[in-house]
């Protein structure tokens, strides 16, 4: 399994934020052992926010609405060169290789989805921290329709999510029950 940037995640271990917390973890230590997502060099998403957008992610071809997301991202998440797809299948058999394929434009959707909200509201969340406003901690809410992400707002839901800086001078887009 990869991190949307190919990048091989461990996701073997049983942990995840909740087991520990990731306040305890080193952020070395927490990406090694897949319990952060690496975006890029600063940027972090928690394994439980990653598997939750997976699964809560639109089934279409379309973003969530009102979503900030990077629409390239997006839009390239179901494309493979030939070759790669025939490495897949050779490796894995047809049936295997379609189910990776699928894992595989599910990670990268879920990366386009995190790094446009990210992208998005990273000066926010860095002058909320900043200036301790509500507890330094920047929040945004999930809005879920039928069992499916509809959208994204500033009103108090029963999905937060935070944004905070962190120990890279980056973002991680978290749970607050990750921290």
């Amino acid at each position: 399994m990869n991190n949307g940037n190919g990048k091989a995640v461990n996701t073997s271990l049983a942990l995840t934020p909740a087991t520990f917390g990731i306040s305890t973890y080193t952020d070395a230590e927490a990406c090694d052992d897949g319990v952060l997502i690496a975006l890029d060099a600063k940027d972090r998403v928690p394994r439980t926010v990653w598997e939750w957008l997976i699964e809560k992610m639109p089934t279409t071809s379309d973003p969530p609405n009102r979503w900030p997301i990077d629409l390239m991202g997006w839009c390239r998440a179901s494309s493979i060169k030939q070759d790669e797809a025939q490495k897949l299948i050779i490796k894995h058999g047809a049936e295997e290789a379609q189910k990776l394929f699928v894992r595989i434009v599910a990670d990268r959707k879920t990366a386009a989805m995190t790094r446009g909200l990210i992208s998005v509201n990273r000066q926010q969340a860095e002058r909320v921290y900043r200036d301790n406003t509500d507890g330094g901690i920047y929040k945004k809410y999930a809005v879920e329709k039928n069992g499916r992400i509809e959208s994204l707002t500033d009103v108090k839901t029963d999905k937060t999510l935070w944004l905070i800086p962190n120990e890279n001078g980056g973002i991680t887009l978290m749970f607050p029950e990750d921290y």
